[in-house]
């Protein structure tokens, strides 16, 4: 049967449908499709649906021209290749390569990449970049990572990040550092609290160090301030008595060091306040080389403090100008030498002025 003229109504999916008039319509099967692909200009080989009216309209497999109605028809048109391509790169965006052992950082749009080679030819400075910069950054490299695997470690993220800035030295997250502390701060981190400036920039808070007077640690894993206080209490109790355990004392004193530090930094309370709560802390075992000296600055005060202030001390003197003079009194010299060295060292034994002491004259002979 040859039909003449025909309209069709070809749906190829839900957001393309096309009218299509066909004047002479083909002989056979072949040609009807070679007809619709050149109409739909595709390529690929077709599946074509009809609707059947003998099936409540139902679509079916067009396998014979004869089984299309008069007039008018609705088509479904299926192209092979593109349902195969889809489902085969759907299988290679799940198929991930292995991770690679050294991580090539792409290229990023062009723009990006000048102001990236800009920033590199900067001796130490450091890059402020854009929100929009950055999101193109961040999405390269997400799509590069991608390729690898949809889920990166944290070891993966940490290579990626040293590959980024081993390739440009520019670029900075200081940002990230400074949202990072002030989200500790906010969860009530005591260093991080303490050392935020009262007034100025909110963004330029001071660095926390060891050594510094406002360094606070915060307490130890499982220790509340309860906690602490109370070993606090024990260390004035064990002070107070005849014969104290000073290996005890030293233990506590380490254990409530956080919490001597937020008295001294937050209440800044005076030397004789330290006194009365802290006893221990002006013991001579505390002011050493492994306690508090230590612990603060990183130095000795016995062997720094100790050594040099003796020096200074009267007895320290005195010793070192009778160890010279001893030693210019030899046993071969004569002993009239002798009684005179004895004679010039026994002022300093008595504390009194050598030059008051003893007086000496000259002997001239008149002939």
């Amino acid at each position: 049967m040859t039909l003449l003229c025909m309209l069709l109504r070809v749906i190829l999916n839900k957001d393309d449908i096309r009218k299509i008039q066909i004047d002479n319509l083909p002989e056979t099967l072949e040609e009807f499709f070679s007809l619709l692909k050149c109409k739909l200009r595709v390529e690929d080989d077709l599946i074509v649906q009809y609707e059947d009216r003998d099936f409540d309209n139902e679509l079916c497999n067009l396998t014979n021209l004869s089984d299309l109605p008069e007039g008018r028809v609705t088509l479904k048109v299926t192209v092979k290749n593109a349902t195969e391509s889809y489902h085969t790169d759907s299988t290679l965006d799940t198929a991930s390569l292995p991770w690679p052992e050294v991580f090539e950082i792409p290229r990023f749009p062009y723009d990006v990449e000048l102001q990236l080679k800009g920033g590199n030819q900067k001796d130490g400075t450091l890059l402020n970049i854009r929100k929009d910069t950055k999101s193109e950054i961040l999405d390269k490299l997400a799509e590069t990572i991608y390729s690898y695997t949809a889920y990166p470690s944290r070891e993966e993220y940490d290579i990626v990040a040293q590959s980024l800035i081993k390739k440009h030295p520019c670029l900075c997250l200081k940002f990230k550092m400074g949202n990072y502390r002030n989200k500790l701060r906010m969860a009530g981190c005591s260093e991080l609290q303490v050392n935020s400036r009262s007034s100025g920039p909110k963004q330029k808070l001071k660095k926390a160090k060891k050594a510094e007077v406002n360094f606070l640690p915060d307490f130890p894993k499982g220790r509340t301030e309860d906690v602490l206080e109370e070993e606090r209490l024990q260390i004035i109790g064990e002070m107070k008595k005849k014969r104290s355990d000073m290996k005890e004392i030293e233990e506590m004193m380490v254990s409530t060091f956080s919490l001597r530090r937020k008295h001294i930094v937050e209440e800044e309370p005076s030397v004789a306040e330290v006194k009365i709560k802290w006893p221990a802390l002006f013991t001579e075992q505390q002011v050493s080389v492994f306690n508090q000296g230590y612990r603060l600055v990183i130095c000795s005060f016995n062997f720094g403090f100790g050594v040099n202030s003796n020096v200074y001390t009267k007895l320290s003197w005195i010793n070192n100008i009778v160890s010279l003079l001893t030693l210019s009194c030899h046993l071969s010299y004569p002993s009239e030498m002798k009684r005179a060295v004895t004679l010039r060292r026994l002022p300093y034994f008595l504390s009194e002025d050598p030059s008051r002491f003893l007086g000496t004259a000259e002997v001239s002979l008149i002939l």
